[in-house]
């Protein structure tokens, strides 16, 4: 037991040293693009081409990966691990991480191709929020469109109400009041909110700070499948490559993206070593749907895990995909009533001391 957890340990020092090298960049490499040479390079590797040729031939055609792949091919041949090299060339975090798991398993054209069905996935998730994208530009602009009357248009009509000796009505006048302060303090506003938002950049980068903002993603069914489906696609490759579950757990809590999810896999790991049950020790976390963790009890019964996991898949990936779609449509309703409410706020402010002036002179 205290080799195993050796192992365990060693494996786990050695991922997180190499994903602590793996720095999210400002620039990726577009995942259409990633989600292609990744399938392309498992169809080449399972064909039995050799790596490096591999490497060359499966950024045929895109211009833009030619040279990364002549810079991945020198890498790989001078030793580099194929993720620290995808990384390099700013691959999505999703295919370096998947790499990872494809050279701990040993079955590079099983990971690969995870890797570019898990960016594909991603790419139509982006696309299916894109819808949202409208609503929200609409929002900014009138905002935008807001503060623009509140400092200049509503002063205005101050100044002629009160040359009139005729008062504002409420809100026209509320608004000018937000407007003339703005315009007045504008000078040290904007870079207090720059320095603040530089300051909530950093801070949600803290590790414990991460740790909480992923526990809230969690609250989300869409999260939930998420680290779900990418739990199911990594545990059964994992085993097949030879590690035992716990040695599983433990590298999958590491590639995993959500922080608190993966600090629930290797609690339930250490639990799985002291002689808990798997299934017991998942629900007690709380990261995954229920319907999963009662499948992880029956592949407990039967000895077959593995198996299993790759069964629920499917149910996981359409729950997933779902849940998206609904919270994007909660999203895109949320925006639109937004919209509406800045539209009628707008006109009220607007017309209110036209229809005083009017009542004025008559």
């Amino acid at each position: 037991m205290s080799e195993m957890k050796q192992r365990r340990h060693g494996l786990s020092s050695q991922l997180g040293r190499v994903l602590r090298r793996i720095r999210t960049p400002l620039y990726t490499l577009p995942k259409e693009d990633a989600a292609g040479y990744c399938r392309r390079l498992a169809v080449l590797l399972a064909s039995g081409m050799p790596f490096p040729e591999a490497l060359l031939y499966a950024a045929e055609g895109v211009r833009r990966l030619t040279r990364a792949a002549i810079r991945l091919k020198e890498a790989v041949l001078a030793g580099v691990p194929l993720s620290e090299a995808l990384a390099r060339e700013k691959f999505p975090r999703t295919a370096v991480q998947f790499c990872l798991l494809a050279e701990r398993s040993g079955n590079y054209p099983r990971g690969l191709m995870l890797a570019a069905e898990a960016l594909e996935r991603e790419v139509r998730e982006t696309a299916a929020r894109g819808s949202t994208l409208y609503p929200a530009l609409m929002c900014a602009g009138l905002l935008l469109l807001f503060v623009l009357f509140s400092a200049f248009v509503f002063p205005a009509f101050e100044k002629a109400f009160s040359s009139l000796s005729i008062p504002l009505p409420p809100l026209t006048e509320t608004l000018a009041a937000a407007g003339t302060w703005l315009l007045t303090n504008i000078v040290w506003l904007l870079p207090v909110l720059g320095a603040a938002a530089l300051l909530l950049f950093f801070v949600s980068r803290l590790p414990a700070v991460r740790l909480r903002l992923d526990a809230l993603k969690l609250r989300s069914r869409a999260e939930r499948c998420k680290i779900a489906v990418r739990f199911c696609r990594m545990l059964p490759l994992l085993q097949e490559g030879g590690a035992t579950l716990p040695e599983a757990l433990t590298c999958s809590a590491e590639l995993l993206p959500n922080a608190r999810a993966a600090l629930g896999i290797q609690r339930a790991a250490a639990r799985l070593l002291s002689g808990e049950p798997l299934s017991r020790a998942l629900a007690m976390e709380k990261i995954f749907p229920a319907f999963l963790v009662a499948a992880i009890a029956a592949g407990e019964r039967s000895n077959s895990i593995a198996s299993l996991l790759q069964s629920v898949l499917p149910a996981l990936e359409r729950e997933r995909e779902a849940a998206v779609r609904r919270s994007s449509a909660v999203l895109k309703t949320l925006l639109l009533c937004l919209a509406a409410a800045e539209i009628v706020l707008l006109f009220a402010a607007l017309y209110a001391p036209i229809l005083t002036l009017f009542a004025s002179v008559i």
